[in-house]
């Protein structure tokens, strides 16, 4: 199955269907086509089943050969899950050299099958109610064994004595937690480069209950969200870098689903 390869997009402006190279920006062919926008970007991004459109990406192709890649189903699954997320972001992105780098990593995940790696150390109360599974075809997800993972997911109330006896075997960190009143989702930091204490912020004592098995879809879907972002590294590529959680808590509510962001202190490794 032919589709364009990930840094390429299709756009429409008057009534002109385009391919462009998002990095360097450039127009790489334009053409007449009476068809809306979302069914062009099913064909070209996803593959065309239907014989003209199948003709047609095959006549552009074989002008424009480096533009597209023959992929499999196991492939396409990743497309599909990468190429709406993309779009979400991409005016987020820090456009030259970042930029580059942005697709040079994700592309690795389409050429090479590569897999994002996340941990998890919860009560296992948390691990019962929660469904942990990914839907991030690139990522595993498994409980923590002291091996290493790109991301580790942790309660706050093994955070600080696993961090101090240097057990923390991860890339990233997030912490969750929770009281009879609020769940607390993050900060999302570099192991190596930050330390987060809890208890300077008052946050320690948000260890006591459980996430009830009725909130899990609430959880499922921050702990997601925060996958998907330093798995595909947004957190490093994108211009404000504020829009992501990296430095702060989210504060829900559990009776009202009232949320904060918090800004939150991370100390520096070496003190």
């Amino acid at each position: 199955m032919k589709v364009l390869k990930i840094n390429y997009k299709i756009l429409e402006q008057d009534n002109t269907c385009i391919i462009k190279d998002v990095i360097s920006n450039e127009v790489i062919i334009a053409f007449k086509i009476n068809m809306n926008l979302a069914d062009l970007k099913e064909y070209f991004y996803f593959g065309a089943y239907e014989p003209n459109m199948q003709k047609l990406i095959e006549k552009i192709a074989g002008v424009h050969t480096s533009i597209f890649e023959e992929i499999d189903e196991k492939k396409l699954i990743r497309y599909r899950y990468m190429r709406p997320f993309i779009e979400l972001y991409e005016y987020s992105l820090i456009q030259g050299e970042y930029l580059e780098k942005f697709y040079e990593h994700i592309t690795g995940f389409l050429s090479d099958g590569k897999f994002f790696r996340v941990s998890y150390m919860l009560k296992e109360t948390d691990v019962n109610n929660l469904d942990l599974s990914p839907d991030n075809p690139c990522v595993e997800v498994s409980p923590f064994d002291g091996s290493h993972s790109d991301l580790l997911i942790i309660d706050y109330s093994f955070y600080k004595d696993r961090k101090a006896k240097g057990e923390l075997n991860s890339d990233v960190i997030c912490v969750i937690g929770q009281n009879q009143y609020e769940i607390l989702i993050g900060p999302v930091f570099k192991n190596e480069a930050y330390i987060f204490d809890a208890e300077d912020q008052g946050i320690q004592k948000y260890t006591m209950h459980s996430i009830e098995k009725f909130e899990r879809k609430l959880v499922e879907f921050f702990i997601s969200k925060y996958t998907d972002i330093v798995c595909f590294k947004l957190n490093e590529f994108s211009a404000p870098l504020d829009l992501f959680p990296s430095r702060g808590v989210i504060h829900i509510n559990r009776l009202t689903l009232d949320l904060v962001h918090e800004a939150a202190v991370l100390l520096p490794e070496d003190g």
